[in-house]
C-alpha cells in the first residue's frame, strides 16, 4: 500500500495498544460474564478489523486511511487480547493445582500463532499478503467461533494423586473461604462461569487423603491472599513485575515492528556497498 515506515508503525502500534489496553477491560467481562463471552467477543473484533484491512489492501494505495487502518488493527488487538484473556481463564480455573503448566499452553500457542498462520497461508496462498489477510480474517473467526461451543468452566477436578507415594487420591472441591472465617467450617460450592480466578480457595475432601495432604491443603489456604482492583497498586512486587514486563515486551515489541524495515534497510545498505 506504499505506506511509510512512520504509517506502518502507526499501524502496527494500535494494534498493540489494543491488545495491552483491552487487558483490564477484558478480565473484568470475563470475570462478571464467564470466558464464552470473551471468546466470541473477541471473534467479532478480530473480524471487524482483518476483513477491512484485507479489502483495503486489495483496493491499493489511497484506498483507506492511516487513522481507518490504525483503528482497524486496534480492533484485532482488542480481539486476540479478549479470545486469549477467556482461554487463559479457562486453563487455570479448570487446573488449579497446575495453574503454570495450564496457562503455559495457551501462552505459547499465542505467542506461535504468528508463525502457524503465516505458514499456513504461505502454503495455500504463497507469498500473497492479500490470502495473508483472508486468511486470518475467515481462520481466526472460525477457530473462536468453533472454540465457544467447548469453552467451559469445569466444577469438579479429576483425582489427584495424595503424596508423593500416590497412596491415596481425592476429588477437588471448592471451599468458600468467606465461610470458613466467619462459621469455622467451609462449604461446598459449585463455580461457575462468573467466578473468577482467586475467588475461592481449592481444598481436598478428606476422604482418602493422608494427614499430610490436608496439612498441604491448610496451609495453602493459610497463605492464599486475595489481591484485586486498586490494591494492587499498593504492592511493590506488582509493580515490579509491570515494569519488567514493561520494559521486556518494549524491546520486542519495537523489534517486531520494525524488522521487516530493518531488513529492507540492511539489504539497501549492503547493495550499496558492493
Amino acid at each position: 500500500m506504499q505506506l511509510t515506515a512512520t504509517e506502518s508503525n502507526a499501524i502496527g502500534a494500535a494494534g498493540n495498544v489494543g491488545a495491552y489496553a483491552m487487558g483490564i477491560p477484558a478480565g473484568i467481562l470475563i470475570d462478571t460474564r464467564g470466558p464464552r463471552i470473551g471468546v466470541l467477543a473477541g471473534a467479532a473484533c478480530i473480524a471487524a478489523g482483518y476483513f477491512p484491512i484485507h479489502t483495503a489492501y486489495d483496493n491499493g494505495p489511497g484506498s483507506m486511511s492511516v487513522a481507518t487502518l490504525s483503528f482497524l488493527s486496534f480492533l484485532t488487538g482488542t480481539g486476540s487480547c479478549t479470545a486469549f484473556s477467556a482461554a487463559i481463564k479457562t486453563s487455570t480455573f479448570n487446573w488449579p493445582l497446575h495453574r503454570g503448566t495450564a496457562s503455559a499452553f495457551p501462552l505459547a500457542a499465542f505467542g506461535l500463532s504468528a508463525f502457524i498462520w503465516t505458514t499456513l497461508a504461505n502454503l495455500a496462498f504463497g507469498d500473497s499478503p492479500s490470502g495473508f489477510l483472508l486468511l486470518l480474517a475467515i481462520g481466526t473467526l472460525v477457530l473462536n467461533l468453533t472454540a465457544t461451543l467447548f469453552i467451559r468452566l469445569i466444577p469438579f477436578h479429576e483425582d489427584f494423586a495424595a503424596g508423593d507415594r500416590g497412596r491415596s487420591s481425592s476429588r477437588l472441591r471448592y471451599r468458600s473461604r468467606s465461610s470458613e472465617r466467619s462459621e469455622g467450617h467451609s462449604e461446598d460450592v459449585e463455580p461457575t462461569e462468573g467466578d473468577t480466578l482467586v475467588s475461592r480457595a481449592s481444598t481436598a475432601d478428606d476422604f482418602g487423603a493422608d494427614e499430610e495432604v490436608r496439612k498441604q491443603q491448610r496451609e495453602h489456604a493459610e497463605d492464599h491472599v486475595e489481591l484485586t482492583g486498586m490494591k494492587l497498586l499498593s504492592q511493590f512486587k506488582f509493580w515490579q513485575i509491570f515494569l519488567i514486563l514493561g520494559l521486556l515486551s518494549g524491546v520486542g515489541l519495537m523489534t517486531i515492528n520494525n524488522i521487516g524495515n530493518d531488513v529492507s534497510h540492511t539489504i539497501l545498505s549492503f547493495s550499496l556497498l558492493y
